[in-house]
């Protein structure tokens, strides 16, 4: 870790510990938040956006470093959210908002796009855009005839049927009705809609890394301080033997991370993407089935953290595509790039440069 992710995870943890997650609750009641109010004063909001276009620049293993943290904490902001679309402008002609952004890939099923000369026209209902209603703007990247499109919606573009997940996230869908954008609201995309959606997965599996981090210490915690038939339950070699399997979980998920990210900065990603996108999808499947397994009752109580993490990784594991999609995708990646028999090659490489 360099100095600078060192500063950034002290600053982020600084922050965000002053909030207790139980006391801030599944449903954001307040915006902007606290925590939010106070990321976007020390500048990290605009990590990983070009200094140029008003953030504070960075690498994506900056990104991360703040990521994993909101993930470890289980705040209630839209920081991967921005930080997606600030790295998504940052690939067009606009500059960054300074403000909660979000993005959203569209769906033709959902989605109509119609071209009238210079002027993009949108129809449809884009469901489940994180954080939309407090966002001050949402980019949205749609195949088209011609191509990948990016159109930037102002909120006196659409109108917003509000929604929450499971963790109590604002999931909003987006109504546009004759949306008509300008020249300068839309050009073509360079980044395609399946780079953005693997972008959007790397970035919630980041946090979820983050996440069970927290989760494995608050199990390993209650296993010391429960005591069942005099003693804790941690010298039982049943929750040993579990507990020993959610570390396994937790920090093979944290190794496929710290390698994803080390090739998205070295600008060939998309592999280790993937397989990391796709492994701690199951790391979460698995380490909230052991943690709750541990605790027994106590874990979905509302005086209980527990369920507030857990939530969260039920919830991120499937946005921007879940464990089977991005296994299909691994799948193809391998055809294109000479069958299952260079597959080997292919993962050597992987680790050679990692080493």
């Amino acid at each position: 870790m360099s100095d600078e992710q060192a500063l950034i995870t002290a600053t982020v943890r600084r922050i965000l510990s002053q909030t207790n997650v139980r006391s801030e609750g599944q449903i954001v009641v307040e915006w902007p938040s606290r925590s939010w109010r106070e990321l976007e004063g020390a500048g990290l909001t605009g990590v990983g956006v070009e200094e140029a276009r008003g953030g504070s620049g960075g690498s994506f293993t900056d990104v991360a470093t703040a990521l994993f943290e909101v993930g470890r904490h289980a705040t209630l902001v839209p920081l991967a959210e921005t930080m997606l679309a600030g790295w998504l402008g940052g690939r067009s002609t606009w500059d960054w908002s300074g403000g909660p952004e979000t993005v959203s890939v569209g769906d033709a099923m959902n989605l109509v796009v119609r071209r009238n000369g210079t002027e993009l026209q949108l129809d449809g209902i884009i469901p489940a855009v994180p954080w939309a209603r407090v966002a001050t703007r949402i980019l949205i990247v749609v195949d088209s005839e011609i191509g990948p499109l990016l159109a930037r919606l102002e909120p006196e573009d659409f109108t917003i049927e509000p929604g929450i997940n499971l963790a109590g996230e604002y999931r909003d869908a987006v109504v546009l009705t004759s949306a008509r954008l300008i020249s300068d609201r839309w050009q073509p995309s360079s980044a395609t809609t399946q780079e953005v959606r693997l972008r959007g997965a790397l970035m919630r599996a980041v946090s979820a890394a983050g996440c069970m981090s927290s989760i494995l210490e608050l199990t390993t915690a209650y296993a010391h301080d429960r005591e069942q038939f005099g003693r804790p339950i941690e010298k039982f070699q049943a929750i040993q033997q579990l507990l020993a399997r959610l570390a396994a979980e937790v920090f093979a998920s944290s190794i496929c991370i710290r390698n994803a990210v080390t090739f998205v900065d070295a600008e060939d990603g998309a592999l280790a993407s993937m397989s990391a996108v796709v492994r701690v999808s199951q790391a979460a499947t698995n380490v909230a089935r052991i943690a709750h397994q541990i605790h027994g009752a106590i874990g979905i109580t509302e005086e209980h953290s527990l369920h507030y993490f857990t939530s969260r990784l039920w919830c991120w594991r499937n946005e921007f595509g879940g464990e089977t999609e991005w296994s299909r995708e691994i799948s193809k990646y391998v055809r294109i790039h000479g069958g299952v028999n260079h597959l080997w090659s292919l993962m050597t490489e992987i680790n050679e440069e990692i080493s």
